[in-house]
């Protein structure tokens, strides 16, 4: 009950603000985790309930070029190799498409948003500098990079200090 009332708060306006930025064409759910999007193909390396496909990030089993739009929310963090798993999305994403992903900061609401979502288990988390130089490493040109979150802005309509960063990218053609 508790779980679920901090995932509502903490989720939900990343939930929002993430399907007002879709563009309602097939695209790629990486990490999708228990959010599902319309017209997207839901992938994680866990096994869940209505997953289209289990895989890891850092390996897709897709041909190049192939997803307009990929969504990558809270996923990263977990993952041991990312500048591999970052190629991936960007060897995956078609000519000009576009990445929407979130990340926890490296700050203390980063550390406690991680906290309160992952059972006691806390990330490093990303500073604004660190996620545009690894976009751009793995090909991919940030458009948009701002912190929201936590309780002053669970709402997801303020940009602030927040515990996550949320970044929209295009792959550099």
């Amino acid at each position: 009950m508790i779980r679920r009332l901090v995932e509502v708060v903490l989720n939900e306006p990343r939930y929002r603000r993430t399907r007002r930025l879709l563009s309602g064409s097939f695209g790629l759910n990486l990490g999708c985790g228990p959010s599902h999007y319309r017209n997207k193909l839901n992938v994680d390396i866990a096994a869940l309930r209505g997953l289209s496909v289990r895989t890891s990030a850092c390996s897709l089993p897709f041909r190049s070029g192939v997803f307009p739009e990929v969504i990558c929310e809270q996923m990263l963090e977990h993952v041991p190799d990312r500048s591999r798993a970052l190629q991936e999305i960007s060897r995956v994403l078609s000519r000009d498409g576009r990445l929407i992903m979130s990340v926890p900061c490296r700050n203390w609401l980063g550390k406690l948003d991680s906290r309160l979502l992952h059972a006691g288990e806390s990330h490093e988390g990303f500073s604004p500098e660190e996620i545009r130089m690894a976009l751009a490493k793995a090909g991919l040109h940030v458009q948009d990079c701002f912190s929201y979150g936590f309780m002053l802005f669970f709402l997801g309509l303020l940009r602030g200090p927040g515990g996550s960063l949320y970044v929209v990218a295009r792959k550099v053609s």
